[in-house]
């Protein structure tokens, strides 16, 4: 015979009464259906193996990825005191689990925020001789789609609103996998749909004569998985990343001359504090010592 539900129902004591009803349930199939041990009719002494979670408790998540998340940063990202980026690196991110990493990126981006001198950006045409050194931070938690759009917010000027987005004609924000540790289907299908409601993602991308763009249509940053300078295990499933716009003139990039007088032309240099904050935090490229040289002797350059 049967437990009615009835006999069980919602009351004051809620979960209780219910756990019980389950409980009475699973006893009740149990004595009814009971193993056999090899002797026809008896009862095994072991118990059954089937649970029924109490409503009060999730059902068990045994098998689900535990996705290891970190932002690779390229300038002033790291280093700009604004209130709206000095709040983002501390309540999202564990600086002090930070790491050194070699990564294609050079000078490439003419930004007006900066009158017009350049910024760092990905090439995804460099060989990894010419790799520079970028920087990779865990994120304190491992949702993908928060942290692109709250890395989004920190990229905008500090009184901008939010608006819902990870992309603008000026860049986009893009996931480099680790293929030893890949993340889920599920996780890179989220991904790839939430790329997809962005406008024009990644449409206004330049790229280099021969080159492929940085960033693609489906939100993956085309860089291959950066290395630590030290040697030491990148243990990340995922990275995420600001990938901005490069200026390309001519089907090429600025040359070390053109970005050190972007600098130079205006009155005591008032931009270049973004090369020398990029150096003096260890964010490098391979055309720092050319720059610098220019820097140094501006009338020759």
């Amino acid at each position: 015979m049967s437990v009615p539900y009835s006999d069980y129902a919602w009351s004051s004591t809620g979960v209780g009464t219910l756990r019980r009803w389950c409980l009475a349930v699973t006893k009740q199939r149990y004595d009814r259906e009971g193993n056999t041990s090899g002797h026809e009719g008896q009862k095994s002494t072991v118990p059954s193996r089937r649970v029924i979670p109490s409503p009060a408790q999730p059902w068990p998540t045994t098998g689900a990825q535990k996705v290891k998340l970190g932002v690779l940063i390229i300038g002033s990202l790291y280093w700009d005191d604004k209130p709206h980026r000095d709040k983002w690196r501390r309540g999202r991110l564990c600086v002090d689990a930070q790491q050194y990493v070699k990564a294609p990126i050079r000078y490439g981006r003419l930004s007006r925020s900066r009158g017009c001198s350049y910024t760092m950006v990905f090439s995804a045409s460099l060989s990894e001789e010419q790799f520079g050194q970028a920087i990779v931070v865990p994120f304190k938690s491992n949702d993908l789609i928060s942290e692109a759009e709250f890395l989004w917010i920190a990229e905008r000027s500090p009184d901008s609103r939010p608006n819902d987005r990870i992309s603008a004609d000026w860049g986009c924000v893009a996931l480099v996998e680790n293929q030893d540790r890949p993340i889920s289907d599920k996780l890179r299908e989220a991904w790839t749909k939430r790329v997809s409601r962005e406008r024009c993602y990644g449409q206004s991308m330049n790229s280099a004569s021969g080159e492929k763009v940085a960033v693609d249509r489906s939100g993956f940053l085309n860089i291959p998985w950066p290395r630590s300078t030290d040697g030491s295990e990148l243990g990340f499933n995922a990275l995420i990343a600001t990938a901005t716009n490069p200026t390309i003139v001519g089907g090429s990039y600025p040359s070390a001359q053109q970005i050190a007088n972007a600098w130079n032309t205006h009155e005591d240099r008032e931009h270049v504090d973004y090369f020398l904050n990029n150096k003096k935090h260890g964010i490098k490229t391979f055309q720092d010592v050319e720059i610098e040289e220019c820097l140094r002797d501006h009338d020759d350059c």
